[in-house]
Parts: structure tokens; C-alpha cells; sequence
């Protein structure tokens, strides 16, 4: 804190915006949306401010002499400064062409003030012993994060609006401006690509693939075409374990032989070539636990900065703790993932990545004759249902009898918030962790014998 400095603030600006305002009303078409009373540094150019914009807002004509009739009407005319203050406003600027750039000045001492007070509550916070580093972290960032999207225009002329849907239309049109691509087509012609904003939600029953089929997306953005940055926090499995796994299902080979040196000469060629392949790949893996939402959070945004990730890809939701303070009331866990998954749905809107977190299903699943995946089944909290955009239950029979079509998959697209939604037929490798499509005409690669 400084205490011997005044707040960041230009009197003679918001004089100026008053002033210019009253001789030209037009003025206000561009300033009303840009400016709030709180933007103000001094409280009675709040309140002439506020009265100024209501008038605007009611479409009656604005001037000084109704302007004091209106305080006089609320009885705010003394707080205000009198007619004084008005004509003080008035007689600040000859002319209102300048009201534009008045206003942005005025706008950008608001924001000075709140960087300084989220500095200052900051620097109370560290001083109070209350938080973690983590927690201090995240809150720094959550406070810069929403003053940056509080500047981000909210009002659209739907002119431009209609001109960039069109012009995003003319691009797909050529292949272009999808999002990124799951490497599955049957899913990617439903959902075009995963989109910034996106919560995708990937979830299945333990031990029943949903890392594997999150390796495989991940795999796929960060090496096909051009490649996009994906970071992957996983509080399940280490970075090493991680890394055989994309070695194996991008060689499709037996990880067990990989895991064991027991490969012949010809796999053991698959895997040099998949080495190298993924070494000049983006991938980015965090395997520290336990980690928290907060945490998550907070080392994505700087992912996002140093290394302009595309992809978020978080391996399992109930495995993050929700990050309450020390101190603070026990919740219920239902309450714990309704924040985690808000949280993660914040993340991927104020990054413009897509975040894809993947969920362990129920184990009431478990008690029905059809033992197909339903939204009910999400584990813990239909908010994960409702904050989700994209939900996939992923359904293996030989999960539950070895014999039951081994490798079949059932991807169930249950939820698609902007397409169509449907089951998915895949093949799943299991000794690799590499999904393929599936046919029941043609064998998949890499198989010698076809098992159905």
C-alpha cells in the first residue's frame, strides 16, 4: 500500500464526460455502454453520472436544467454539489467532440483503482495467514482475470454478428474453422471439434478406458495436422506411466511387452518411430497430488500464457478436491463437484480452450440387467450434467464379461449442447489403449483375427 498517494483518478476527464454530454446528447450513444457510475472517482460525479444515464435510458432530452430538476425529485440535488456542480461540469469543456477520448481516460483510472485494491487485498491476505500459497495464487489470478473479461465489449450490432456467422459458415464450407479434432470421426462429424468454452465430459466405469480414450484425443490434437498444446492433469497415474501409454497406443503394440522388454525387433522399431513422433509433440503433463480446483485452475491460466495451450484435459473429477479454506464449514460432496465442475466450465470460457474431464460412473450402473451408461449414472452431482456441454458414456460389454464382443465400444454422445447426439461404435485395443473404428465386415488394423 502507498498511503500517501491518492487513488488513480482525472477530475477534469470526468468533468469533461459530464460536460460534454449536456451540450450534445448524441454523445451518450457511444458513452452510456462504455461507462457505469462507478467508473467515477468523485462520489457527486456518481450521482450526476447515474441521473445522466437514466434520462438516456428513459429517452428524455438531457440539460442542466433537468438534470437539477431530477435531483431535486430524488433529493439528491445537495449530495450532488448543487447547481453548482452542474454548471462546474457544464462550463469544463467548450464543445463535446472530445467526449470519446474523456471517457476512456476515465474508464482507465477505474481500472488502475481496481488493480490497486486487488494488489492491496492481495497483500492483506498474504499478511493474514489464512490462505495457502495455492489459494493465493488462484486469487490473485481469479481478481486479474475478472477485471480483463469485465473490459470485454458485452453490446453487439447484430450487423456484425450476421456478417462473422457467415463468414465462419464460408469457412467450414472449406474444411476450415471446426474446432479440434478428436481424432474419432464418427464423433467429430457429430460434435465438429471440440470448441473453446466447451466442458466435455468423459465417463465410464473404473478400469474401463476413459484414460486411454483421453490419451488418444490428446494424442491426436497435439500431432495431427497442426498441432495444438494440451496439458493433462492427472491425479490418477504418473507422468511416466503416462508417456508409456502414448508410446504404446501410438505404436499400437502390447504394453505389457513394452513394460516387460519383451518385444521383438519389429515392435521395438513401432516404438522408436512413436518416440519420436510424440517427442516433438505439445504435451504438457502435471501429476502432482492431491491437487485441488484451485490449483488446477490456476496452473492452466499459466500454461495458457507461457505455452498457449489448446486442450485442458483433467484425469479424474473425484480425485480434485474443491479447495476450501481451512476453517470453513464441511459442504457435501455434491456441493464440492457442483463448484469443481462450475469452476472447470469457467476455465475453459475465460481460456477459449476446450477442458475435458473425465468422471467415474455410479455404481448403480451396476445393479441393471442393461448395463448401458445413462446421465443419471454421473457420479455424485447432476451438475456435472448441467454445467457439461458435451457428456460421452463410454460402454464396454467385455468390461463385465470377457466373452461379451471383446474390444466392442459403445460411445454414447448423451449430451451435445450445439449438435445431434447418438452412439459411437468403436474398437477398443486393449493390450495398447488405442481405439480404432470399428466394422464388423473388416478386421481392424493391426489385428490378425477378427473377434466377432
Amino acid at each position: 500500500m502507498i498511503p500517501d498517494r491518492l487513488p488513480p483518478q482525472n477530475l477534469d476527464a470526468e468533468k469533461g464526460v459530464i460536460g460534454g454530454a449536456i451540450l450534445d446528447n448524441e454523445v451518450l450513444h457511444e458513452i452510456v455502454p462504455l461507462l457505469r457510475p462507478e467508473h467515477f472517482y468523485r462520489d457527486t460525479h456518481q450521482i450526476l453520472w447515474r441521473v445522466i444515464r437514466d434520462l438516456y435510458c428513459l429517452s428524455k432530452p438531457i440539460d442542466s436544467i433537468i438534470i437539477e430538476d431530477e435531483l431535486r425529485r430524488t433529493g439528491e440535488l445537495a449530495k450532488a454539489g448543487g447547481l453548482d456542480a452542474i454548471l462546474d461540469a457544464l462550463g469544463s469543456v467548450p464543445h463535446s467532440a472530445n467526449s470519446n477520448y474523456y471517457a476512456q481516460i476515465v474508464l482507465e483510472k477505474s481500472i488502475a483503482r481496481d488493480l490497486v485494491e486487488y494488489h492491496n487485498q492481495g497483500l492483506r491476505d498474504c499478511y493474514s495467514n489464512n490462505f495457502t500459497a495455492d489459494e493465493l495464487l488462484s486469487n490473485a489470478e481469479r481478481g486479474i482475470s475478472a477485471l480483463s473479461q469485465g473490459q470485454a465489449g458485452d453490446i453487439h450490432d447484430i450487423k456484425e454478428l450476421v456478417a462473422d456467422s457467415l463468414t465462419r459458415y464460408e469457412a467450414r464450407k472449406q474444411g476450415e474453422g471446426f474446432g479440434l479434432m478428436t481424432g474419432i470421426s464418427a464423433l467429430d462429424d457429430k460434435i465438429t471439434g471440440m470448441k473453446g468454452g466447451e466442458l466435455v465430459i468423459v465417463a465410464a466405469r473404473p478400469s474401463a478406458g476413459k484414460t486411454a480414450l483421453a490419451l488418444n484425443i490428446l494424442e491426436n490434437v497435439t500431432t495431427a495436422g497442426e498441432p495444438t498444446a494440451a496439458f493433462l492433469t492427472s491425479l490418477e497415474m504418473g507422468a511416466k506411466s503416462l508417456s508409456d501409454r502414448l508410446i504404446t497406443a501410438r505404436a499400437q503394440i502390447d504394453g505389457h511387452q513394452f513394460r516387460s522388454a519383451t518385444l521383438d525387433h519389429k515392435d521395438e522399431s513401432k516404438v522408436r518411430r512413436a518416440a519420436f513422433e510424440l517427442s516433438g509433440a505439445p504435451i504438457y503433463i502435471d501429476d502432482r497430488a492431491p491437487r485441488n480446483v484451485d490449483q488446477i485452475t490456476s496452473t492452466a491460466r499459466r500454461m495458457k500464457m507461457s505455452r498457449n495451450i489448446g486442450v485442458v484435459i483433467v484425469d479424474y473429477l473425484t480425485l480434485v478436491e474443491s479447495g476450501n479454506s481451512k476453517g470453513e464449514d464441511d459442504r457435501s460432496r455434491q456441493e464440492q463437484i457442483a463448484k469443481i465442475t462450475r469452476r472447470l466450465k469457467n476455465l475453459a470460457t475465460n481460456l477459449d480452450v476446450p477442458v475435458v474431464l473425465l468422471s467415474q460412473l455410479n455404481r448403480g450402473v451396476e445393479n441393471r440387467e442393461d448395463k448401458r451408461p445413462r446421465m443419471s449414472d454421473l457420479r455424485e452431482s447432476g451438475a456435472i450434467e448441467q454445467d457439461a456441454d458435451i457428456v460421452l458414456l463410454m460402454y464396454r460389454p467385455d468390461y463385465y464379461d470377457p466373452m461379451d464382443r471383446p474390444g466392442y465400444v459403445e460411445l454414447n454422445l448423451a449430451k451435445n449442447r450445439n449438435g445431434p447426439t447418438g452412439v459411437i461404435e468403436l474398437f477398443f485395443r486393449k493390450d495398447s489403449g488405442k481405439f480404432l473404428p470399428f466394422s464388423p465386415e473388416t478386421p481392424p488394423e493391426g489385428r490378425d483375427d477378427h473377434p466377432f
